[in-house]
């Protein structure tokens, strides 16, 4: 499938392209987890999560904002546009070292970029990606 056809392709929900977009980064990358989290300001809501051997991110799971990795997603959007937040070591990094989710999920790596709808505004919904096996380059 060509990127072309990816974004000519229309979903019946956010639910559905979600689960769309976590089928394909699944099938290219060896990755351990993958989620698509949506935040109302204050909560932090995993809508899709994929674990592949090592169960980290729960479907359904509410954290305050302010203590997930997506509100750092949120911040680096806010200070570097079009960028993603790519963390090597979850355990070292600066912004994630003292957080409590990664003390309860462990180190790791970690990439987030914010959802954009196809006239560039930001749906606050995050895809995330996150493992012990991914190496970033």
């Amino acid at each position: 499938m060509n990127t072309s056809s990816i974004s000519n392709m229309l979903y019946q929900n956010v639910g559905d392209a979600a689960d769309h977009i976590i089928k394909i980064i699944g099938g290219l990358i060896h990755i351990n987890t993958i989620f698509i989290a949506s935040n109302d300001g204050l909560n932090n809501v995993i809508m899709r999560a994929y674990n592949r051997d090592e169960h980290l991110v729960e479907e359904g799971s509410i954290l305050p904002l302010e203590l997930s990795y997506c509100s750092l997603v949120i911040n680096n959007e806010k200070t570097k546009s079009n960028m993603p937040l790519i963390i090597e070591n979850t355990n070292e990094n600066e912004l994630t070292r003292h957080m409590d989710v990664t003390r309860s999920i462990g180190g790791g790596s970690f990439i987030g970029l914010p959802v954009r709808l196809r006239d560039g505004s930001i749906l606050w919904n995050d895809l995330c990606i996150g493992s012990q096996y991914v190496q970033v380059q």
